[in-house]
């Protein structure tokens, strides 16, 4: 801002190549800060939105994970697999936001996973082996049981395996 004040006393400033070099100057700078500016209304954004907090479970667009960090112009969060990614606030804004835990503190949160097995696999097998797998695993609803549909969603092309769909419903805890 100073420098604004200053321009002008100083010799030379007022040549037309001063004054052509100062408007280059100028839209550089306005051109250079456009993302950071967008960045930053996305981050007022998304801290006025609230639709995550520190700690939470979420996933941005491809990027699932919990947040660590949130600042106006970027969100941090640790993957599952222990990796550290930014996600800038214009790209955060401009993806669907899921998030895993404010449902789970308040209710029930349904886990899906998708189980690929071998022509060969015996799918009723594998079914009984998913039930008993959740029997086992701690913090899901005994009532009500897991749902397993089998059939509809089997796919024998050339270019899949079949595939058996799976949810349980967790307390989130």
């Amino acid at each position: 801002m100073t420098l604004f004040f200053i321009a002008p006393l100083i010799p030379g400033t007022g040549s037309t190549a001063a004054r052509g070099i100062s408007i280059i100057l100028g839209l550089m700078i306005s051109f250079g800060s456009t993302s950071t500016v967008g960045n930053f209304v996305a981050g007022v954004v998304l801290m006025y939105m609230q639709p995550f907090q520190l700690g939470e479970r979420i996933r941005i667009g491809e990027t699932t994970g919990d947040v660590i960090e949130r600042a106006s112009l970027y969100t941090k969060v640790l993957t599952i697999k222990n990796e550290e990614i930014i996600v800038p606030s214009l790209s955060a804004l401009a993806a669907p936001i899921t998030n895993f835990s404010t449902r789970a503190r308040a209710q029930e949160l349904i886990l899906y996973t998708a189980v690929t097995i071998g022509y060969d696999a015996p799918w009723r097998q594998v079914h009984e082996l998913l039930l008993r797998a959740t029997e086992r695993t701690p913090n899901l609803f005994k009532d009500p049981k897991p749902f397993i549909p089998t059939c509809t969603r089997i796919s024998r092309t050339a270019s899949t395996k079949p595939e058996l769909k799976y949810a349980r419903r967790t307390s989130g805890r």
